[in-house]
């Protein structure tokens, strides 16, 4: 259905040509934001989640007796496109948070925490909310139901990949023994699937390991020993590969 906008808080305090590539304004934009029904009226009185956006809203209706200016850059569109609109004007008028614009946006928007920056407070919050959290077995086999067949963009590799580099965090930790031991008993058994085997076989085809890598893993393999089962495991998988 097409019931949905896309709307703009203005600064009527601050009149002015701001230009943000193909989108101009008359006063400076603070907000953006998409819904339907009274959706861009709601933070007039109540916005609980955005302390900072809320405040400066009391600013205006004290100072100048009104409330801020309301404009719809699109009316009548489908969600999805009002996700993609709101997207693309946050990016172009940019974050006061990311110190790249004046909106007071905590995420860049399309009904998500993409971009969001918690402050140290909220991510201890949120982590002791999560501690000693155990998901059922219902539920852990719905989210691995939801995984299963999934493929992720090579855009989404990328920025993963991205993400991880230079990543120290588990330097130096070392399981328990309890964790070991579960560890163990979680692989005991497991059998891949011939589908599984030919993909990892597929995916390891012409890879080289540069010489920094062969140089850690050498190093990672220094003084480990292996028990009589894995050296008689990879003895006869080298038997099987030599006879194919």
């Amino acid at each position: 259905m097409k019931n949905s906008y896309v709307y703009v808080y203005l600064d009527p305090r601050k009149p002015g040509e701001y230009e943000y590539g193909e989108y101009k304004f008359d006063y400076e934009p603070f907000y953006v934001g998409k819904g339907k029904d009274k959706r861009a009226f709601t933070h007039l009185t109540k916005c609980k989640e955005n302390i900072d956006f809320s405040n400066r809203i009391k600013e205006i209706q004290k100072e100048t007796n009104n409330d801020p200016i309301i404009i719809f850059s699109n009316k009548n569109i489908t969600d999805g496109a009002s996700l993609m609109i709101e997207r693309k004007i946050v990016k172009s008028i940019g974050r006061l948070n990311k110190g790249n614009g004046p909106l007071y946006n905590k995420t860049d928007g399309g009904n998500g925490c993409s971009g969001k920056i918690c402050t140290i407070e909220q991510r201890k919050r949120i982590s002791d909310a999560h501690k000693g959290h155990k998901h059922s077995e219902e539920t852990k086999k719905k989210m691995s139901n939801a995984h299963k067949g999934k493929i992720f963009s090579k855009e989404h590799r990328n920025n993963l990949s991205l993400s991880l580099k230079g990543n120290t965090n588990s330097n130096g930790y070392k399981h328990t023994e309890e964790t070991k031991k579960k560890i163990s008993e979680w692989h005991k058994g497991f059998v891949f699937t011939e589908e599984s085997k030919n993909k990892m076989s597929k995916s390891h085809k012409g890879h080289k390991h540069s010489e920094e890598q062969k140089q850690n893993i050498s190093k990672s393999l220094k003084g480990r020993k292996q028990s009589k089962e894995h050296i008689l495991n990879a003895s006869n998988a080298r038997k099987r590969k030599r006879n194919n």
